[in-house]
């Protein structure tokens, strides 16, 4: 019955964003703690199966102790999710209503888009009882979020050039923030260990590669290319992407080399879009860009 107080005390601490070192801590304590309850049911004529499940049900919820210690171990980190969901709540409202008002137009999808990734960043914020592994799905909403926000920022763009700035401004702000909580999520917590150099380096390389998917991309919308355009530009993200997960694979499975060369070659990639953005010509995405768009026209 030792593993199923282990799987009960592990599910508990993975709801935490502790560093591995501290996860040991933790795990230890609270499993001599829930063995110690078992301990006294048995003493008091429980058979052992009886003892464990009677120490997990007074011990408390899984899901509910592990929130609770998130909470007192970094307390500002729900507050920063309540300001991630209601900024972006302010921002995509913000956005519909203006377009509503100025310009008569509708924008059905991306306000629908906009509540579904905030209402998500928000029921992270409450969640308090359900049995999921809370980084994982909370980088995965962070992620999610961040993307619907790069989809809607071509309207906050086109107000830029038009000398109006608090959407803009707000956008900017949100997307930090979303960014800053991704760092701290990805960069902590049990499972981490010898990736953390990984999520170091193709953090900012995704960053870099997806700003110049967007200044190029949505210039191109802007001077009438259609949204294959902007899918065209993103390609070098594609790789990345690819890149990031035969690391992130390799290193738990202690295959060295292989992390080194798609290491070096997501290093690569990143000099080349930054070398490239001085000199569009030179750019494959470009050019893929173009073929999708002029496909998307000839249809």
């Amino acid at each position: 019955m030792n593993h199923d107080l282990e799987s009960y005390v592990q599910a508990i601490v993975k709801q935490t964003d502790c560093t591995k070192d501290d996860y040991e801590d933790l795990y230890e304590e609270l499993l001599d703690h829930v063995k110690m309850i078992r301990d006294e049911h048995i003493e008091r004529g429980d058979t052992l199966r009886e003892a464990t499940e009677k120490a997990k049900k007074q011990f408390g919820d899984e899901a509910t102790i592990g929130n609770d210690l998130q909470h007192s171990m970094f307390p500002f980190r729900r507050e920063l999710l309540y300001v991630l969901a209601i900024a972006g709540f302010l921002f995509t409202v913000g956005l519909y209503v203006y377009f509503l008002a100025t310009e008569q137009l509708t924008l059905p999808f991306e306000l629908g888009l906009g509540v579904v990734s905030h209402s998500l960043i928000l029921f992270f914020a409450m969640n308090t009882t359900y049995r999921v592994n809370r980084r994982r799905w909370l980088n995965t909403a962070l992620i999610f979020h961040l993307a619907v926000l790069v989809y809607n920022s071509y309207g906050p763009i086109n107000l830029f050039y038009d000398g109006q700035y608090l959407l803009p401004m707000l956008l900017i702000g949100i997307a930090c923030l979303n960014i800053g909580i991704i760092f701290l999520t990805a960069l902590t917590g049990p499972g981490v260990g010898r990736t953390v150099f990984i999520h170091l380096i193709n953090i900012p390389i995704g960053l870099v590669l997806s700003a110049k998917a967007i200044i190029l991309g949505f210039g191109g919308l802007i001077f009438g290319a259609s949204f294959l355009y902007l899918i065209g530009m993103a390609f070098p993200v594609y790789i990345w992407i690819g890149l990031y997960v035969i690391q992130y694979i390799s290193i738990k499975k202690n295959r060295m080399l292989s992390v080194s060369i798609a290491l070096c070659l997501s290093i690569i990639l990143v000099l080349y879009s930054v070398f490239s953005f001085f000199y569009i010509e030179l750019s494959f995405e470009v050019r893929i860009a173009h073929f999708l768009n002029d496909l998307l026209t000839e249809r």
